[in-house]
């Protein structure tokens, strides 16, 4: 189930990344040139880092208590039981 706090984690990450990515645009010249917004380059430091990073990052947190194999984004949910809705022909 998806928590407040996880949601929180989520958020907060998010705020480090664009202050980080604003830091490094303040800092490297080239970015502020090509009129780069911080949030490209948050994102790509993001991409940069992966999920392996920032997912360890908030399993030594405690934060991240959900776990989502590949392949598993949405729960297994039982089939209906009766006549699907498509197969029935009393109109």
């Amino acid at each position: 189930m998806l928590s407040l706090i996880n949601v929180l984690f989520a958020f907060i990450t998010l705020a480090i990344l664009i202050l980080v990515g604003r830091f490094v645009k303040q800092k490297i010249k080239l970015f502020q040139k090509l009129y780069l917004p911080e949030s490209i380059i948050a994102g790509a430091i993001a991409l940069l880092l992966g999920p392996g990073v920032v997912g360890s990052i908030a399993v030594a947190l405690g934060y991240l208590r959900i776990v989502i194999w590949p392949g598993e984004y949405f729960p297994k949910l039982p089939a209906p039981s009766g006549p699907s809705p498509l197969e029935s022909s009393s109109i």
